[in-house]
């Protein structure tokens, strides 16, 4: 989306440009017509084609300020698009990142060892609490808990791809 509105603002430019560009030869065409007839009428004339001159560059300043001011709120407004889209999109990530850890089973489960009681939702807690410390922008979209009470851990595999320890 931002570079066809970058690309956009870019083509807006070019075509004040040539605009622009336009006005200045139309302009010379009259400053060369102009002098002709001075060279012509003589004083008098003289003092007209003057004016004419100067009103010419005065339109060709103000077109050219005109422009340029057009192409210059394409581009603000490109960019400020650019900006909101991007806002609106790193939302939508992380929308879909909280709708995805959402979808993690959550299991009430007690594992007794040794004379030792393990809550699985604490240690499912624990464990995801540690891959998010280590991954912060990685959604979770499954995840596996192996409790292993002779070692008093917890070991993680997450997405299929990451793996981690917890003591328990």
């Amino acid at each position: 989306m931002s570079k066809d509105k970058k690309a956009e603002a870019v083509k807006v430019a070019e075509e004040a440009k040539v605009a622009a560009q336009v006005a200045v030869l139309e302009t010379k065409e009259e400053v060369a017509k102009a002098a002709d007839a001075v060279k012509t009428a003589g004083a008098e004339v003289k003092a007209d084609v003057k004016k004419n001159v100067k009103a010419a560059g005065e339109k060709v300043k103000k077109e050219t300020k005109a422009a340029e001011t057009k192409a210059k709120k394409a581009v603000k407004d490109a960019e400020t698009k650019v900006k909101k889209d991007a806002k609106a999109v790193e939302t939508k990530a992380r929308k879909a990142v909280k709708a995805a850890e959402a979808k993690v089973a959550k299991v009430n489960t007690l594992v007794q060892f040794a004379g030792m009681e393990y809550s699985v939702a604490d240690v499912e807690a624990k464990a995801l609490d540690a891959f998010k410390a280590e991954h912060k922008r990685t959604a979770v979209k499954a995840m596996t808990v192996y409790v292993k009470p002779e070692d008093h851990a917890a070991y993680y595999v997450v997405n299929d791809e990451f793996t981690g320890k917890v003591e328990l």
